[in-house]
C-alpha cells in the first residue's frame, strides 16, 4: 500500500516590479550612455530586410547616427521610415533595450550637430564614406533588466 504524497504547494510567485515611465525611460538612457552601437533594422528597398550597425548618440530616447548615403539602410529608409534597432553588450544578463518607431533623414545642415554629439561621446569617431544624418525616433522602447526583474521587458511609449 502506498502512501499519500503530500506535497507544499510552492509559494507564489512575487508580482513584476512596478518602473514609471521615467524609470524606464532613465534605464534606457542608461544603456544609451554605456554602449556605442546600435544594430538598426530597414526593409523597404532592394535588399530588405537589412541590419546595420553604427555609432550612436543620443537625446533622451532619440539615438542619432549616420548612414552611408548611398548604402542598403539609406535606400531602404527612402522606401520606408519604419525601423527597429537593439542596443546592447550581447549578453542577455546585462541591461538591452529594444525599440521601434520612425527614422528621419536630417537635412545635410544638421550633419555638423549630429557629428559633434557623436564627437562629445566618442571622441575618436569619424566617417570614412558620404554619410547623412539620421534620427530615431522610438514610438516603443522594450527594457530589459535582469538585475531590476524587467523580464518582461518594460515598456516606454511616446506621449
Amino acid at each position: 500500500m502506498t502512501t499519500p504524497s503530500t506535497s507544499t504547494p510552492s509559494p507564489a510567485a512575487p508580482p513584476p516590479p512596478v518602473a514609471s515611465p521615467a524609470e524606464i525611460l532613465a534605464r534606457a538612457e542608461a544603456v544609451f550612455a554605456a554602449n556605442d552601437a546600435v544594430q538598426l533594422a530597414t526593409s523597404g528597398g532592394p535588399i530588405s530586410p537589412w541590419v546595420l550597425g553604427a555609432y550612436f548618440a543620443h537625446d533622451g530616447a532619440d539615438l542619432y547616427l549616420f548612414v552611408e548615403q548611398r548604402g542598403k539602410t539609406a535606400a531602404n529608409l527612402r522606401a520606408s521610415d519604419r525601423v527597429a534597432f537593439v542596443v546592447s553588450e550581447n549578453d542577455a544578463m546585462k541591461d538591452f533595450v529594444q525599440g521601434h518607431g520612425r527614422a528621419v533623414m536630417l537635412d545635410a545642415d544638421q550633419a555638423d550637430e549630429v557629428r559633434a554629439r557623436l564627437l562629445a561621446k566618442m571622441p575618436w569617431f569619424q566617417t570614412y564614406t558620404p554619410v547623412m544624418p539620421v534620427r530615431l525616433e522610438p514610438t516603443e522602447l522594450y527594457v530589459s533588466s535582469l538585475a531590476a526583474g524587467w523580464f518582461p521587458a518594460k515598456v516606454w511609449r511616446r506621449t
